[in-house]
């Protein structure tokens, strides 16, 4: 029994690394570079899907609780996946959520990390040496020349350092050093020269303020009404808040257009993207008309930024009320809950409201939480809460 137990976290670990290590450097120019890479970034995808599935396997022994909710999970994703075109993305989400049984999430976050810290060193290298382009383009003011830094598009280097960030500071907690966080503030302003990605900047730096905050007075915890209002409610006012300003846009008023502007251009895109595609119980399975490599369109631009407007529109109602209700029930138990992971949540949710990571699992981990509701047994959650306060 001991000895399947090691390997079935051997196996977890190794599906989660491989999965995310390929949409990863999907994100770079080393595919569009070296076409054979995709390949293998394709076939790591699938290869990482099987291993997780063997990993379930061994565990062999599931509570009829969770055997239920895995039931329910499958058919849910099964339908969203097929509605919204991205059955392979959805199915892998929930293995894992089943698949977490006997793993230490906060162990998962700390390779995912790593994972975000190799992508940013080889593509940084990758750009130096010369073996991946530098692409750029101008900005939408004119003025700024807009750097990709070795990856697809410009804003993904920006996010990359803004997750790895919010991930660190969680990971670390009050052991995380003075110079750890002066080295994370200007990478992260290095990436900003370079991108001109402001949202990611900003919060990046607020977040890290935060934390310096924290370690400086040595607060240990924050009140019960603001972990609550933090953990319980931030996804449905953030949800809300962006789906209803979007919506409101369609009235053109003063107010509406200048907001549209600061947001460059989110509101219209979202509006445009609700009219051309409705809203559905299990999704639509939207292609999105994006920038080239070069910062053009062909055709009229189309994509919607904001996480949960996007989720609602390529997944449907009900998979956004269900992640909205699993975020809602975990903060009542989640045994990972600390100060480091309200601070760290609620800055990725923040950051959410405008940008499209959220429910992007090689960006934003802090979607592994959930399964603590399905798979995650008494003893891992009882390791978990022993290591909270770390």
């Amino acid at each position: 029994m001991k000895n399947n137990n090691s390997l079935s976290k051997i196996l977890f670990f190794l599906a989660y690394g491989l999965w995310v290590s390929a949409y990863l450097l999907g994100y770079t120019m080393y595919p569009l570079t070296y076409t054979f890479i995709g390949s293998i970034a394709t076939m790591l995808t699938w290869v990482s899907t099987g291993i997780l599935f063997v990993k379930i396997v061994i565990d062999r022994y599931f509570s009829y609780r969770t055997i239920l909710l895995t039931i329910i999970i499958v058919v849910l994703l099964t339908i969203v996946g097929y509605s919204s075109g991205q059955l392979p993305k959805m199915l892998f989400f929930g293995l894992i959520l089943v698949g977490s049984k006997n793993i230490n999430l906060k162990k998962v976050l700390k390779i995912h990390a790593y994972l975000l810290i190799g992508t940013l060193v080889i593509t940084y290298l990758g750009v130096k040496l010369d073996i991946i382009q530098n692409i750029s383009h101008v900005g939408r003011g004119g003025e700024f020349i807009r750097k990709y830094v070795g990856f697809r598009f410009t804003t993904f280097g920006a996010n990359t350092i803004f997750h790895l960030i919010c991930i660190w500071g969680y990971v670390k907690g009050k052991l995380i050093k003075y110079w750890e966080i002066l080295l994370l503030a200007i990478i992260n302003y290095y990436y900003y020269t370079q991108t001109d990605t402001k949202s990611a900047y900003y919060l990046a730096m607020v977040y890290l303020a935060l934390i310096l905050v924290i370690k400086v007075f040595r607060i240990e915890k924050l009140p019960k009404l603001i972990v609550s209002i933090i953990e319980q409610w931030s996804i449905p006012v953030v949800a809300l808040a962006s789906i209803l300003l979007t919506q409101a846009y369609a009235q053109r008023n003063s107010f509406n257009i200048a907001l549209n502007e600061l947001l460059t251009g989110r509101l219209y895109l979202g509006l445009k993207a609700i009219r051309n595609y409705g809203i559905s119980l299990f999704g639509n399975n939207i292609v999105w008309n994006t920038y080239d490599l070069y910062g053009r369109a062909q055709g009229e631009y189309l994509y919607v930024d904001a996480s949960f407007l996007n989720i609602l529109l390529q997944f449907g109602i009900l998979f956004l009320i269900t992640l909205i209700f699993s975020y809602w029930m975990l903060s009542k138990r989640n045994p990972y809950s600390n100060i480091y992971y309200s601070i760290s949540f609620f800055v990725v949710v923040v950051h959410s409201m405008w940008d499209p990571q959220f429910l992007e699992l090689w960006f934003n981990p802090f979607l592994l939480f959930i399964s603590v509701l399905v798979s995650q047994s008494s003893e891992d959650m009882e390791i978990a809460r022993l290591e909270s306060y770390t």
